[in-house]
């Protein structure tokens, strides 16, 4: 009898071991603070418009462009090509801002939440996010191949590497992948993000949001 519970008191006290989730479900923090919530709106805006003069206005001064050491605002302006009517700054940090993020304390914020709540048991370079609602994997690159399962914002590792990032995809763009329980397939590359795709990070400085770092990578 007394062994029986000494076996018991063991299994209470000794914490189970925790299993790797297999999902990243959408968040957004951002109504925590309205001020953000203004900030973003208004950026929105400004993106919406391709305005250089608002989005310059939303930087930092000294705004992180790479971490190969560039920083500040004449910096981004060359590296995003600003005084192109094309440039791709707007595509890119409109679909940053469409997928939330969440807060590091009451003064950072970070987007998107595919990067902010990266969960620790997955490797960076490894794997990617489903950010779609509908995405599927199908037994081959082609939209009428059949359906090896519906996704619900799974956690997927890449076997075939994509060959670009999720705001350059078309709808013929797929990469192959694999879900924890093994299965294997093809999925749209524009279903799918890489934490280390773009993101940026915004601070309250001075009581003014701005945006601190615009980067990829690691």
């Amino acid at each position: 009898m007394f062994t029986r519970l000494l076996i018991a008191f063991a299994l209470l006290v000794v914490p189970a071991t925790a299993s790797p989730v297999d999902r990243l479900q959408p968040r957004d923090e951002a109504a925590q603070d309205p001020s953000f919530v203004a900030f973003r709106t208004r950026l929105q805006g400004i993106i919406e418009n391709r305005d250089v003069k608002g989005l310059t206005g939303c930087l930092a001064d000294d705004v992180l462009n790479n971490y190969g050491g560039g920083k500040g605002v004449g910096a981004f302006n060359s590296a995003w090509k600003l005084d192109d009517e094309q440039s791709a700054v707007w595509p890119v940090l409109a679909g940053v801002l469409r997928l939330g993020g969440q807060f590091g304390g009451t003064k950072v914020f970070t987007a998107p939440y595919v990067y902010a709540a990266w969960p620790k048991d997955y490797g960076r370079l490894d794997f990617v996010a489903v950010t779609s609602d509908d995405a599927v994997i199908r037994t081959a690159p082609d939209a009428g191949a059949a359906v090896v399962r519906k996704l619900d914002h799974d956690l997927l590792e890449v076997i075939q590497s994509a060959s670009m990032p999720q705001h350059e995809a078309g709808p013929d763009d797929w990469v192959e992948v694999k879900d924890r329980k093994g299965n294997r397939g093809f999925i749209l590359v524009r279903d799918v993000r890489s934490p280390l795709d773009f993101r940026v990070t915004f601070e309250k400085r001075n009581g003014k949001w701005v945006i601190a770092s615009f980067v990829s990578g690691e």
